[in-house]
């Protein structure tokens, strides 16, 4: 049982507990409510039996998991990455591998229509994604990980840091830029002329922040056990709209 699973299905039989150290075997009763973290296993993918178990579980549920970071919503495609991720190139490296081995990597593509919408599995599209999404603790937009369609944004945002969106030239000629941390909205061109290839990069700074909560007591005790309340209220930032690019 996780945050994810609705209330309206809790039962004794569906609820398990994770561990990360075995139990007796004669602790039949303990034994049926628990499984070992795959992870202490080395097994960090799903190439696990129980990997799959909480795969299908989440899909009995009507979630669908996200195993290679890509997805599509409508036919807008994005890549997700959670903090370290985006710096190992998680999204990028995953185009990439499929692409260059000629394999049809599978992703979830959720459409709404007429008959009520459903997820189908399509291949990862070869234009990149419109909309790069980054959920990070201290991680700043890195450009050698954008897997970016022309025009494209990526958005990233930070619980540790408050810092506005800033960045710095690491070198104007070669159109290397490296971004500072906090929250961040960056929007990718590719240039291509009769002598030379480049991106370049643009900071949305067109964004306000509100606060979710309005006492300061009250957020620190609504977020404590759940999040760090020692570094900055939670904040709801709004940019001025912008067009999606376009593909295809």
């Amino acid at each position: 049982m996780d945050f994810l699973t609705p209330s309206r299905s809790f039962n004794s039989s569906m609820t398990m507990e994770l561990i990360d150290e075995g139990v007796p075997i004669e602790a039949d009763e303990v034994a049926m409510a628990t499984v070992l973290n795959p992870y202490e296993w080395k097994h960090t993918s799903y190439d696990n039996s129980m990997w799959a178990k909480y795969k299908d579980e989440l899909r009995d549920l009507s979630y669908e998991m996200i195993e290679y970071g890509w997805f599509l919503i409508d036919g807008i495609c994005f890549s997700v990455e959670i903090c370290v991720d985006h710096v190992a190139r998680r999204a990028l490296t995953t185009y990439l591998a499929n692409a260059a081995s000629f394999s049809e990597t599978y992703i979830p593509s959720a459409l709404e229509d007429g008959n009520g919408g459903g997820v189908r599995f399509v291949e990862i599209p070869t234009h990149q994604a419109q909309i790069s999404l980054v959920s990070s603790a201290g991680m700043s937009v890195n450009v050698d990980s954008l897997a970016l369609a022309d025009n494209g944004t990526i958005l990233l945002q930070d619980g540790l840091e408050d810092d506005p969106s800033h960045f710095e030239w690491i070198s104007k000629r070669k159109h290397q830029v490296e971004y500072g941390v906090g929250s961040e909205a960056v929007q990718r061109r590719s240039v291509l002329t009769p002598t030379d290839a480049f991106f370049e990069y643009r900071l949305n700074e067109a964004c306000e922040s509100h606060p979710v909560f309005t006492d300061d007591d009250d957020w620190k005790r609504t977020l404590e056990g759940v999040f760090t309340n020692s570094k900055y209220p939670p904040k709801l930032t709004v940019y001025d709209p912008e067009e999606i690019t376009h593909v295809g």
